[in-house]
């Protein structure tokens, strides 16, 4: 399944999926005016990546866990996966924030950098 993390703005990534980035608090009716658009847009998009299906996956921004933004997406989408059921600070779930970043700062870090 892939991971479909939705936010706030729409832009296309590199391989032309479109997902939504974080920007500004939203409320949750404008969080489910900007999904409808791509749902609408592309309503293959919210069900199938090439052939794996989507999973939508929300963070507990307050938009993303509002009562309409969880009944539109249960209703619409193909699977959702809501704050409730995802485990908080989950190693195994992001590496990158857990391994990865900390991974690459420690060996850049090894020495001294010049500004100038």
């Amino acid at each position: 399944r892939t991971v479909q993390c939705i936010c706030k703005k729409l832009e296309d990534t590199w391989d032309g999926d479109a997902t939504i980035k974080r920007a500004l608090k939203e409320e949750g009716t404008d969080f489910v005016d900007k999904v409808k658009k791509i749902v609408e847009d592309d309503p293959t998009r919210s069900m199938k990546a090439g052939d794996r299906p989507w999973v939508w996956q929300e963070d507990s921004a307050s938009c993303h866990v509002s009562k309409i933004s969880i009944q539109w997406l249960t209703e619409n989408c193909y699977d959702v996966v809501t704050n409730d059921l995802w485990p908080p600070n989950s190693p195994d779930l992001n590496p990158l924030d857990y391994f990865g970043w900390g991974y690459v700062e420690r060996h850049t870090n090894r020495h001294p950098h010049s500004t100038k």
